[in-house]
């Protein structure tokens, strides 16, 4: 059986339930004790202080805070680290999320 990437999970599915690996989002995202819900990005860029999923270059799921909005990539870093990276995400992939409003009504607590 292979196993389906994020961005199939979220297609098929519309959303991904997620428990990261990691500990680069401490203390906001705690791993083995958070379940995180993925949804598919909405139009448009996203925002400062977002804190979308995308992928590295290297094929590697990340989910860092946005620190800069530039016009055609983000500078994201994890709350717990210190390095800061560029990323196109919300650009070339179709999917992040964190903010309640982008999820489904009935995930809406």
């Amino acid at each position: 059986m292979r196993k389906s990437t994020f961005e199939e999970e979220i297609a098929h599915n519309g959303f991904l339930l997620y428990r990261n690996v990691g500990d680069s989002m401490l203390p906001l995202i705690r791993q083995g004790k958070d379940l995180l819900l993925i949804a598919r990005k909405p139009e448009g860029r996203l925002n400062k202080y977002d804190v979308p999923l995308y992928r590295r270059d290297s094929g590697q799921y990340v989910l860092h805070r946005i620190l800069k909005v530039r016009k055609n990539d983000y500078v994201l870093c994890g709350d717990n680290r210190w390095q800061r990276e560029t990323s196109r995400c919300g650009v070339h992939h179709t999917f992040c999320t964190w903010r309640p409003e982008w999820l489904p009504w009935w995930f809406r607590f």
